[in-house]
């Protein structure tokens, strides 16, 4: 048997694997991107055919909206909140999206003239992909010149508790990016807390949000309120009254629905698996591929399938 790793473009390393053996090809897509992002370059789809394919579903029916046109909606967001004094909270993932953000903030710091932090685990990811230059897109690399990859310019690392105490109680309008990216817990609930309660500030969120999180909370609660009011929710484990502007953008790093359905096509497979994803996404896309006589299933943790080729 062979096993060949591509890139699939969701975070540094993730990669989709092909096993190649005189029983047939088996495709293991794993987390997946077709985007081109700015701190990970996008998936190289192999040319080949396929027995059968193992494919995620996260973002099945669903579809992204323009990735340039988020961007400029983020930017224009915090633009407007620095000027009205306030700070902007960017609850990330230590892993993938923190670097996307810095990466975004960095490229637009002409229109975003404020102090960017990155706290929590953050920190030690950004090490860590400076470590593999040669695997980030080219034109980031190139950006940074001869400085560093995350932290130049206006962006700084939190080192301390006394720094992130500092910078939460400043009154200096600032972005801070921190983790967890679902505000769990760790830095970006300390300064959820601390933030909540002045209509100044911002919550903006970036990406998934569990059912049971505080984000998935602030997500619902858009919907609910106007600019002015003030609504309840539990924070580590704590009541916070929230008064800031609350925003989501989709800076996703997963492929949509008509993505996937383009995977599957180009592998040329009638047999798909269908892999993390909530029940309504997997029901979506296993919709959209059996309507082009793909032969779909729908595997749960522990099930162990039989290919015969």
């Amino acid at each position: 048997m062979q096993a060949t790793f591509h890139i699939s473009g969701h975070i540094l390393g993730a990669a989709s694997i092909v096993l190649e053996s005189s029983e047939g090809t088996l495709v293991m897509s794993g987390d997946l991107s077709l985007t081109a992002q700015r701190a990970v370059t996008k998936a190289a789809i192999p040319n080949i055919k396929a027995d059968a394919l193992v494919l995620e579903s996260t973002y099945g029916g669903r579809l992204h909206a323009s990735r340039a046109a988020e961007e400029k909606r983020l930017s224009e967001t915090l633009r407007a909140v620095g000027e009205r004094g306030g700070k902007t909270l960017i609850p990330a993932f230590a892993l993938g999206r923190a670097q996307e953000v810095l990466q975004i903030l960095l490229a637009k710091r002409d229109q975003i003239d404020v102090p960017i932090y990155a706290d929590g685990m953050v920190r030690a990811v950004c090490a860590a992909y400076s470590q593999f230059a040669d695997w980030l897109p080219e034109q980031t690399v190139k950006a940074a010149g001869d400085e560093p990859l995350f932290f130049r310019k206006q962006v700084k690392a939190v080192e301390t508790q006394a720094q992130r105490a500092e910078i939460a109680l400043s009154p200096t309008p600032c972005i801070i990016v921190a983790s967890s990216g679902m505000l769990t817990g760790g830095a970006s609930a300390y300064y959820a807390e601390q933030l909540a309660g002045d209509a100044r500030n911002a919550i903006l969120l970036t990406g998934y949000q569990d059912e049971e999180s505080p984000g998935r909370a602030i997500q619902k609660a858009i919907a609910d309120r106007k600019r002015q009011d003030s609504i309840t929710l539990r924070i580590s484990g704590k009541p916070v009254t929230v008064r800031c502007e609350l925003g989501t953008y989709s800076l996703s790093a997963h492929a949509d629905e008509a993505e996937l359905v383009s995977i599957a096509e180009a592998f040329g497979t009638n047999d798909v698996m269908l892999v993390h994803g909530d029940a309504e996404a997997r029901d979506s896309l296993a919709r959209a591929l059996r309507a082009r006589q793909k032969s779909v299933r729908l595997p749960e943790s522990g099930t162990a399938v039989t290919l015969d080729y």
